[in-house]
C-alpha cells in the first residue's frame, strides 16, 4: 500500500473519531442513563459537528491522486482537529457531570436553570422564531471566572489556543457564535455553597434576551419611559444587566435579591462613592442602584411590604447613601416597562404572567426553608429547584449554625437529584421521553435537524 493510500486511511479514522464519540455520548444521555436531561444538547451539537465534519470529508482528494493526498493532509488533519475543539468545548463540562464531588451541584444548576429559561421558551410566538432555530437549554459548568457570566450563542465561545498554534482568527469567533448550545458558567468555589446559586437566574436571563432576540425590544421598551434626556444614555447602556437582574428576581424573588446583596457586598464607603458619566457609563449601574431596581421588583410582584422592607434595611444598615441618587426617580417606571408590560415576542404576555416568583411561591420555600432548620428533610415537598434553592438560601440566612447542622444544602441537592425524571429538556417547551421520536413531530424535528446540519456547513465555510 502507498505511503497517499495509508494517508487517506489515517485521515479517514481520524476524521471518523469524532461520529464516533457523538454517538457513544449520545447513547449516554438516553433514557435512565447519567445524561438523560442533556440528550437534545447533544443531539444537536452532534447533528451540527456531522455537517461540519460532511464538509470536510468533501474536501478530500479523488481516490488515485497520491499527489494531491500528500499535499493536503496536512490541512486536512487541522479541519478535523478544529471538528475535535469545537466538540471538546462542551465534552469537558458535560464530563463534569460524571466526577461525583460535581454531579449534584450541576445537576441542581442546570435544573434551576430549565426551569428559568423554559417558561418564556413556553410562550415564544412560532412567528417570531420557527422551530428549527429554537435554543437549546443552557448548559451550566464550573470555571476558574470569581463572577457568574452568560455566553449566549450570539456571543463569542472562547476556545483555548495550543501551543505552536496562531491564536483564533476572527472567523473562528464567528464560527462558535453559532452553536446551539448557551452556556453559563459559576466558580468553582460555588460547588459546595449553594446560598449563592440563585445568581444563575441574572444569568438565565442574559441568555433569554440574546436567544430570544429581545434588545431592540429592551431599548424599545426604555424609550416608553419618557426619562431625562440627561439620565437616558445611562439606562441604555445599563439595560442588558438590568434586565437579567429583574429576570434573577423574576426567578427566585426575595432570595435572589439577599443573594444579590452579598455579592455586591464589598467596602462600604466605595459603594457610597460609586459613580457613572457620560465618559464611561460602564454596563452595569452602581450596586445601590441594582438593588434598589431589585427591591422595587419585588414590589411590584406583589411581596409584602415587610419582606421588602426587611431586605431594603439589611442593605441600607451598611450602604446608608450613594452617589447617583436622582437616578432613583426612573427606578419605578424601568421596572414596570421591563416587567409588566406585553412582549410580542412572548404571544403578548408579560413576564411577570409567565414567570414571575411571587408571594405564594416565596411561602412555599419560607414552608420548605422551616423544615430543613427543624431537620425534617424527608417532610420537603417541594420538588423543583425554583422552590428549593430559594428555600436553602431562606435556611441559611435565618439560622447558619442550623443549616450546617442538619446539611440543609446537600439535602436539597439531593432531593432535586432524586427527583429527575425521565423527561428530556426539549428545545421546544415540550417536555416528551427521551425517545427520540417522541421530541417533537417527525415534520419539526426534520427542520431542526437541517437547520443544524446547514449551520455545520457554514461553520466550515467561515473557517475554511
Amino acid at each position: 500500500m502507498q505511503l497517499a493510500e495509508r494517508k487517506r486511511i489515517e485521515l479517514t479514522h481520524k476524521l471518523d473519531s469524532l461520529s464516533q464519540e457523538l454517538d457513544d455520548w449520545l447513547k449516554r444521555s438516553k433514557a435512565q442513563q447519567p445524561l438523560r436531561k442533556h440528550y437534545t444538547q447533544i443531539c444537536r451539537l452532534r447533528t451540527l459537528l456531522n455537517g461540519f465534519q460532511t464538509q470536510v470529508r468533501a474536501e478530500f482528494p479523488s481516490e488515485g491522486d497520491a499527489i494531491a493526498m500528500l499535499k493536503d493532509c496536512r490541512r486536512l488533519e487541522r479541519m478535523i482537529l478544529e471538528a475535535h475543539r469545537l466538540w471538546e468545548f462542551f465534552r469537558s463540562k458535560l464530563a463534569l457531570r460524571q466526577v461525583t464531588w460535581f454531579r449534584a451541584s450541576l445537576i441542581a444548576a442546570d435544573q434551576f436553570a430549565w426551569e428559568c429559561y423554559q417558561p418564556v421558551r413556553a410562550c415564544v410566538s412560532v412567528a417570531h422564531l420557527p422551530p428549527e432555530a429554537c435554543k437549546e437549554p443552557p448548559l451550566v459548568f464550573f470555571n476558574g471566572v470569581a463572577s457568574p457570566f452568560a455566553q449566549p450563542r450570539d456571543r463569542a465561545y472562547q476556545l483555548a489556543d495550543l501551543p505552536g498554534e496562531s491564536p483564533h482568527t476572527p472567523s473562528l469567533n464567528d464560527a462558535l457564535q453559532r452553536l446551539p448550545v448557551p452556556i453559563i458558567g459559576i466558580p468553582w468555589f460555588q460547588a459546595q455553597y449553594l446560598p449563592d446559586m440563585l445568581i444563575i437566574g441574572h444569568e438565565v436571563g442574559h441568555c433569554v434576551e440574546c436567544d430570544f432576540c429581545l434588545t431592540a425590544r429592551l431599548q424599545a421598551l426604555l424609550q416608553t419611559c419618557n426619562l431625562p434626556s440627561d439620565r437616558l444614555g445611562a439606562w441604555q447602556a445599563w439595560l442588558s444587566e438590568v434586565f437579567a437582574d429583574l429576570y434573577g428576581v423574576l426567578a427566585s424573588g426575595p432570595a435572589f435579591v439577599s443573594s444579590l446583596m452579598e455579592f455586591l457586598a464589598i467596602d462600604p464607603l466605595y459603594v457610597a462613592r460609586q459613580s457613572r458619566s457620560a465618559a464611561d457609563w460602564t454596563r452595569y449601574p452602581t450596586s445601590h442602584l441594582r438593588i434598589l431596581l431589585c427591591l422595587q421588583a419585588l414590589r411590584q410582584t406583589g411581596h409584602a411590604a415587610d419582606t421588602v422592607e426587611t431586605l431594603a434595611r439589611v442593605w441600607k444598615e451598611t450602604y446608608v447613601s450613594h452617589a447617583m441618587v436622582p437616578f432613583e426617580a426612573d427606578i419605578d417606571r424601568i421596572v414596570a416597562a421591563l416587567i409588566s408590560t406585553p412582549y410580542p415576542e412572548f404571544s403578548g404576555l408579560k413576564l411577570t404572567n409567565i414567570l414571575a416568583f411571587d408571594a405564594s411561591r416565596h411561602q412555599l420555600a419560607m414552608n420548605e426553608a422551616a423544615l430543613m432548620l427543624a431537620g425534617k428533610m424527608q417532610a420537603l415537598s417541594a420538588t423543583d429547584a425554583r422552590i428549593l434553592l430559594p428555600a436553602a438560601r431562606l435556611a441559611y440566612e435565618q439560622d447558619h449554625a442550623g443549616y450546617a447542622l442538619y446539611d440543609a444544602g446537600n439535602r436539597a441537592l439531593q432531593r432535586i437529584e432524586e427527583s429527575q425524571d425521565e423527561e428530556t429538556r426539549g428545545a421546544r417547551g415540550t417536555r416528551g421521553t427521551i425517545d427520540e421520536a417522541r421530541i417533537s413531530t417527525e415534520e419539526a424535528q426534520r427542520a431542526q435537524q437541517n437547520h443544524d446540519a446547514s449551520t455545520g456547513k457554514g461553520l466550515f465555510e467561515l473557517l475554511w
